[in-house]
């Protein structure tokens, strides 16, 4: 078995069940958004499942255009969104920030552009086994791919720093996206509308 087919398949099962996992958060986060923007679309193959699975209209945006999307992606320069402030109900930030060198850029942005609220989908370690896991992981994820590997992740405090001054609600979890290798993951919905001063 090559190398390289090794990759794929363990990339076949980690997006299935990371696919999996991040759907049954968002269903219980979700709260009748009518529009959204997916910032960091990649493919789109997973926007598309969000459109399937919750009836949501979409629009995606990453930093190169993919081979056969699976959505229409908007081409952007990585800082400023192109849209007007509250342009869509909700703004998905999903496995993107660990890859951009200033997150909170991003983070601010999708806030500008989000007129309820915005979700998260990241990880984060506690130590540097949860660490050396996350850069495996990513790597096997993103193989392939023109993904930038900057392993900007977050330990749980620096998430909570950057959080702190906005209204959200936490969802953490662990699971084997790489065989026999613990993933820490969390999602928060921020919501825009109601932050606290």
């Amino acid at each position: 078995m090559s190398f390289m087919f090794q990759v794929r398949f363990l990339e076949k099962i980690a997006c299935e069940k990371r696919d999996k996992n991040i759907l049954t958060c968002l269903q219980t986060l979700l709260d009748g958004e009518k529009t959204a923007l997916d910032v960091g679309c990649g493919s789109g193959r997973f926007s598309k499942k969000i459109v399937k699975k919750f009836r949501i209209e979409l629009k995606g945006i990453d930093i190169s255009i993919p081979k056969n999307p699976a959505i229409k992606v908007i081409l952007f320069d990585g800082k400023k969104i192109p849209f007007k402030d509250e342009s869509f109900d909700i703004v998905f930030l999903i496995d993107v920030l660990h890859h951009v060198h200033d997150s909170k850029l991003i983070f601010d942005e999708a806030i500008r552009v989000a007129k309820k609220s915005i979700i998260v989908k990241d990880h984060y370690f506690e130590n540097s086994f949860d660490l050396a896991a996350l850069k495996i992981a990513d790597f096997i994820g993103n193989f392939g791919q023109k993904t930038p590997f900057p392993f900007y992740f977050k330990s749980m405090q620096e998430w909570n720093n950057l959080l702190s001054k906005h209204k959200h609600k936490q969802i953490t979890w662990k699971s084997t996206l790489v065989p026999k290798i613990p993933i820490k993951q969390l999602m928060f919905k921020i919501q825009v509308s109601d932050e606290v001063s």
